[in-house]
């Protein structure tokens, strides 16, 4: 599950799941988004998550 900068705003997330609706649209695949904003973050950064059930990597930004 990619994590996401808080600040991105509901257009920002809006697109990003537009764009799989797209593709899932284009390949007949049934596609979902699955994002985790993080608050206090920006993109680069790495989360420090101490749950075992959520991975730690680099925020993205989203376009």
């Amino acid at each position: 599950m990619p994590h996401c900068p808080r600040a991105n705003s509901a257009s920002q997330i809006a697109a990003a799941m537009r764009d799989t609706g797209t593709t899932a649209s284009r390949l007949n695949k049934p596609l979902t988004v699955r994002l985790l904003p993080v608050p206090g973050l920006q993109a680069g950064e790495l989360t420090a998550f101490e749950s075992a059930d959520l991975c730690n990597c680099a925020v993205l930004a989203l376009p």
